[in-house]
């Protein structure tokens, strides 16, 4: 027996143009059951400078289970690289992208990422196979350390070993190797078929970009008004001597001293030079006090001299930018927050948290909190409740200045299909510390989805749609190999609203979906598959295997009073669509096969709104409003037409007022000229009636109007019927 499939529309993105013919190797990894960490992290080497179109990339060390070969998938990221605006005053980290306060960078080629099929592996470089020139990659990738203390941080890239399941079963949670400043923090995987959640978690909390080090400083020759200050050494740190708290990591940089978990104390970056004070400090001139950098919090000022008075640290960004922290009075004077990076479309760890300021003590109390690491997800069908974890860690209280939380992470999330469990995307920034003086809270994190309805359990604020075509690289797995037949398209309203282009089979922007449609899939009176449109008017239907090599037809209920102006598909010689009409498609079902594409642009027929029916007194004079309402751009024309009883002679007028802004003109003819029409714009007309003071009792008049919609050439030729309004007017006596 054929199954019968229901289901509702998630998500799915064709294949990306750059990626035409591109794929991995879809299911090599087999049917799985997997828990904990299942991801190998291969950091860049230190210098090196990726140009698009390189077939090599440069390695170093590897973390994590497993090792990778020749037929592996690839996720090639650029983690950091940003300049700032670094001069120390208010005017510290602002830059041409950031929030209403200024905050943001300068130029920015962190973020950017992209899919890779590995082709060989040697000890210290991977050749792969991407989208861009040459078959290599699509972007450029850069790793780099800065040299000199007014250099811009430091440039990081990592590769990531990306497991290409046929399904994948979860027997316990997914986990991550935190970022360390190389690699790491980025969880991704490839499922052909089912990703079975089991109730289970995918976290990467606390994964991203790590918190500022609360230090206990004594005082140096900081002022209040700092935004940048140099972090003190080694030895200057053994005495207490040094001013302000430590800004958080994050894509610009790292600073010179980090909070790290599983240690009681402070941690110094073991790239910097700490001695040494004509290199970097990890951000230009200065990785101490409240400027934030890109998306990492700012660091507490001191307000007093001998750092006696607490302040907060600033909280670090994901989409949304990070709170400032505040001093013991509430006031927000202690480190900035992180910019947001709202809608780009970029792959980006949650900023780390700024440190609050401390004048005794040991540990890490007052540290800021870790960013939440990066989760991608490829998926035929998303099944069974879970959990996906993305949130900022929260700063650390302290009896002084408390540290600012870590920003919540970026999660990006390609599935066709998906069931209606219920599931939790955890997104927040974590909490600021208490303490005498509270941290800020970090910016919560960001979904990133190819297509599809909104998800439930989800802040839309937190929520972004990405094209395809934006994401080069290989298909996913289930794209390139799909189980089944895997049917997409879109039923929109090709009517030409805002700049759009009316009746070209293109939705642009302006022009709606059609949302609640009923679409199926059936074979004579047997349905296989039905779904409803979301309210983007997408849709997507899943065919077994067992139905390959069957005539079947697609169809979409048309809505009463629509009428199709466009049909297509991305037609390809194993599998057309033939357009039947009235919504229908004849084609015949293949066995692993993607038809996307399928466009079916509809426009709604326009409508008369009528003057309501009165009666009229001998003498009197009588103006009649009828309102054309067209739904789609084009032309129309008007025919007027009087009907009058035998022996009456009343006197009436046609008259054109195209703006309805009570500009009447009057029309001597019986038809009009053609107007052009906008969509939801209307068009008035009036009918002015003089009733004769000695009418007969008998006498009467009708008004009739037509309308002559022209939409000009369609792909279907698409001829509307005129459309027609009518009065009868009649004498009160």
């Amino acid at each position: 027996m054929v199954r019968a499939f229901a289901l509702s529309l998630f998500m799915l993105a064709a294949v990306p143009v750059g990626a035409a013919g591109l794929c991995g190797f879809p299911g090599r990894d087999g049917a799985v059951q997997a828990k904990g960490v299942v991801n190998l992290w291969l950091e860049s080497a230190s210098s090196s400078d990726v140009a698009p179109g390189s077939r090599w990339l440069p390695v170093a060390a590897r973390r994590g289970p497993g090792e990778l070969g020749p037929g592996d998938l690839g996720l090639l990221v650029q983690m950091q690289g940003a300049r700032i605006a670094a001069s120390n005053d208010d005017g510290y980290g602002d830059g041409i992208r950031g929030d209403a306060q200024g905050r943001g960078w300068l130029e920015l080629e962190a973020g950017h990422f992209e899919f890779v099929r590995i082709e060989e592996v040697e000890a210290d470089r991977v050749r792969v196979r991407g989208a861009g020139p040459n078959s290599g990659v699509f972007h450029a990738y850069r790793s780099r350390e800065p040299n000199g203390a007014a250099e811009s941080g430091r440039q990081r890239w990592q590769l990531v070993r990306v497991p290409q399941y046929e399904s994948l079963s979860l027997t316990g949670d997914l986990a991550v190797l935190p970022w360390d400043g190389a690699s790491g923090g980025i969880l991704a995987v490839d499922v052909r078929r089912s990703l079975q959640l089991n109730g289970h978690r995918l976290s990467v909390a606390g994964a991203g970009f790590r918190g500022g080090a609360a230090l206990p400083l004594v005082g140096a020759l900081g002022d209040v008004t700092d935004y940048r200050y140099r972090a003190p050494a080694v030895a200057e740190l053994a005495a207490a001597f040094g001013q302000h708290a430590s800004k958080g990591e994050g894509l610009a940089g790292t600073p010179r001293w980090l909070a790290t978990d599983g240690a009681d104390t402070v941690a110094l970056d073991s790239r910097r030079q700490a001695d040494a004070r004509t290199v970097s400090d990890g951000y230009p001139n200065g990785s101490m006090a409240r400027g934030a950098p890109a998306n990492a919090g700012g660091g507490a000022s001191s307000l007093r001299p001998d750092n006696s008075e607490p302040v907060g640290g600033g909280g670090g960004a994901g989409g949304a930018p990070g709170r400032t922290g505040l001093n013991a009075a509430g006031q927000p004077f202690g480190g900035e927050g992180g910019a947001g990076l709202g809608d780009l479309l970029l792959l980006s760890p949650g900023g780390g948290g700024g440190a609050g300021s401390r004048s005794f003590g040991a540990g890490l109390a007052g540290s800021g909190g870790a960013g939440g690491g990066i989760i991608v997800i490829r998926a035929g069908r998303l099944e069974g409740a879970g959990e996906f974890d993305l949130r900022g860690q929260s700063g650390r209280d302290s009896d002084e200045g408390a540290g600012g939380g870590g920003g919540g992470g970026t999660m990006l999330l390609q599935a066709a299909f998906a069931d209606q469990q219920q599931r939790h995307w955890l997104l927040s920034g974590g909490k600021g510390g208490q303490g005498a003086a509270a941290g800020g809270a970090g910016g919560g994190g960001r979904l990133l989805s190819g297509g599809g309805a909104l998800l439930p359990d989800i802040d839309a604020s937190h929520f972004d749609q990405v094209r395809s075509e934006d994401l080069p690289g290989v298909a996913a797995g289930y794209l390139c190999r799909p189980a089944g037949m895997l049917l997409a398209g879109q039923i929109f309203e090709d009517n030409g609203a805002g700049t759009a282009t009316a009746h070209d089979g293109q939705r642009q922007r302006g022009e709606a979906g059609v949302a609640a449609t009923q679409v199926r899939v059936r074979e004579g009176k047997q349905v296989h598959a039905q779904t409803l449109t979301n309210g983007l008017g997408l849709f997507a239907l899943e065919l077994p295997e067992s139905l390959a090599d069957r005539s079947l037809i697609l169809e979409a209920d048309m809505p009463s009073g629509w009428h199709a102006v466009s049909a297509r598909a991305n037609d390809l010689p194993l599998s057309p669509f033939v357009w039947q009409g009235d919504g229908r498609w004849q084609f015949t079902a293949r066995r692993e096969y993607l038809q996307d594409g399928i466009m079916l642009a509809l426009i709604r027929a326009p409508r008369w709104q009528t003057p309501a029916a009165r009666t009229v007194t001998p003498g009197s004079t009588q103006l009649f409003l009828f309102r054309y309402l067209p739904q789609t751009s084009g032309r129309v024309r008007f025919r007027y037409r009087a009907e009058q009883a035998t022996g009456t002679n009343w006197q009436h007028r046609f008259l054109l007022d195209p703006q309805c802004n009570e500009q009447s003109k009057f029309v001597d003819e019986d038809v009009s000229r053609w107007l052009p029409v906008t969509a939801g714009q209307p068009i008035c007309l009036r009918v002015r009636v003089d009733v004769p003071a000695d009418a007969p009792k008998s006498g009467r008049l009708g008004l009739l109007l037509e309308a002559e919609t022209d939409l000009g050439d369609t792909p279907l030729k698409l001829k509307l019927p005129p459309l027609k309004a009518r009065i009868d007017l009649q004498l009160a006596r």
